[in-house]
């Protein structure tokens, strides 16, 4: 049985504000690039074929888009986030269209869905607010612009390999 999850791999050399923040205060910054998630980690016995028809076949009329990252939200969890402005409601429709059919069962019922990237983890409130007040006052808003989405399988060690990059349709100049 495989763990993955499906999102949006940022560059890394597209964003160094977020991996200098990031490589400071974000224990996964070794692991994984940053990143959206558009499917949460499940764990399933689907095969890399079954899991890349379901992404090439739900994700057929959605074209690359532009998304900025601008204002900082701290979690429930200690996470803090910069969360996505311009591109939010494409994302939001591709996570509640990759949910559908074989991957309705993973669907988590227990958050409400907020497009974001996680920069950082901290073990108490305080520092967490120390690190959101940083960043607001130094990071401008950042503009990507969002060309494939990606299939991940997750290690024991929490650390990603890509299975398969999907390419969104390019009818819109990039």
């Amino acid at each position: 049985m495989k763990e993955r999850s499906i999102g949006i791999f940022l560059e890394r050399d597209h964003v160094p504000e977020i991996e200098c923040f990031r490589s400071k205060h974000d224990p996964l910054y070794n692991k994984i690039p940053p990143h959206i998630t558009l499917v949460f980690p499940f764990k399933s016995t689907l095969t890399t074929e079954i899991c890349k028809d379901h992404i090439i076949t739900i994700l057929k009329g959605f074209s690359t888009f532009e998304l900025t990252l601008r204002e900082t939200k701290i979690a429930e969890d200690g996470c803090l986030y910069l969360l996505v402005d311009q591109g939010k409601h494409q994302i939001e429709k591709m996570h509640n269209a990759l949910h559908h059919g074989i991957l309705s069962p993973y669907k988590s019922t227990e958050h409400t869905y907020e497009p974001h990237v996680t920069i950082g983890r901290f073990s108490n409130s305080k520092m967490a607010e120390e690190a959101q007040v940083s960043v607001e006052r130094f990071f401008a808003p950042i503009s990507i612009i969002v060309v494939e989405i990606t299939l991940e399988t997750i290690g024991v060690d929490d650390k990603t390999q890509i299975e398969y990059v999907y390419e969104l349709n390019r009818t819109k100049k990039v």
